[in-house]
């Protein structure tokens, strides 16, 4: 609902040698293959493992209802968001 995510690479296990790009792969398979035993959104993991066609059709309507109808604040966001990964990475490093 406030856009965390319980990733351990983010929690604890991170290491000086990950990158931007091994972050990025790790939210993408968080987002393809979520942990139905951990999370931070109790509804959302009582869908998913009890009513899947549910939460995948709440997922969608969710996705639906973030996507900007404008497509130049669509790339303002995008932009943003690599901005952040290149200052997370600027920090880290």
């Amino acid at each position: 609902k406030e856009g965390g995510i319980c990733l351990d690479l983010l929690i604890d296990k991170w290491l000086p040698s990950y990158h931007v790009g091994s972050l990025l792969v790790s939210i993408r398979s968080f987002l393809d293959e979520p942990n139905p035993d951990h999370g931070l959104n109790n509804e959302a993991l009582e869908l998913f493992r009890h009513n899947k066609p549910k939460y995948e059709q709440r997922v969608r309507e969710l996705v639906q209802k973030q996507i900007p109808n404008n497509f130049t604040m669509f790339r303002y966001y995008i932009k943003r968001f690599f901005f952040f990964f290149e200052e997370l990475h600027f920090l880290l490093n």
